[in-house]
């Protein structure tokens, strides 16, 4: 399981340094030097996110700015000091320094139970495994939470999805909508993309197979 674990992560850092050639320095200077990190650093975020169904993880790779995936996470001042000061500049990757609270969790919206009836029952944040700070960064800055992964009857129902309050971003297997309200009435309307293949998450690993 090891050496699988150690396979993804190879496959994910190559594929990042294809779009950031300092990504995979940056990597290596942060395992060198985690004695001299004050707490736990992670990244880069591509490497610590695992999504089991491959259809999932279209969606997460378009859902996400491109910046995360090769970003590191801090979770203290002072480490986002270091690693900005040694890596940032040097090896040009962004430092994400989560000041929240680190136990929270990632939870459900309430419209989630009402949109069952359109054959939606999770939503993009319920469909990764990753550690509890770096789903909490994904969530603050792409809003895992609140996209929504529905199913082929679901599309055919998208007409009334959109007009549930609180729904922002739909996937489907062929499309992600994204509803915008007017600023000027209450009138909705779909910004429609297709789905496409993954480019950096060519390969997976669960969160539990991590742990073990």
């Amino acid at each position: 399981k090891m050496r699988r674990l150690d396979d993804v992560r190879n496959q994910r850092l190559r594929a990042l340094s294809q779009q950031n050639t300092g990504v995979l320095s940056a990597y290596e200077w942060v395992q060198a030097n985690r004695h001299r990190f004050q707490d736990q650093v992670y990244g880069p975020i591509l490497a610590e996110v695992h999504v089991a169904e491959k259809q999932h993880a279209k969606y997460l790779e378009m859902h996400c700015p491109n910046f995360l995936w090769s970003s590191f996470v801090t979770v203290c001042d002072a480490d986002r000091r270091l690693l900005e000061a040694e890596v940032g500049k040097r090896f040009q990757v962004n430092i994400v320094n989560y000041t929240g609270d680190v136990s929270a969790s990632v939870a459900a919206p309430a419209v989630l139970h009402s949109l069952g009836r359109f054959d939606v029952h999770r939503t993009l944040a319920m469909c990764l495994d990753a550690p509890p700070v770096v789903q909490l960064i994904l969530n603050d800055h792409a809003g895992t939470s609140r996209a929504f992964v529905g199913t082929m009857n679901t599309e055919a129902q998208m007409n009334k999805v959109v007009e549930e309050p609180g729904v922002s971003c739909v996937w489907t297997p062929k499309s992600q909508y994204t509803i915008i309200t007017s600023k000027y009435s209450d009138s909705k309307s779909s910004r429609v993309v297709q789905v496409r293949e993954p480019r950096l998450f060519t390969s997976s690993a669960s969160q539990q197979e991590k742990d073990q």
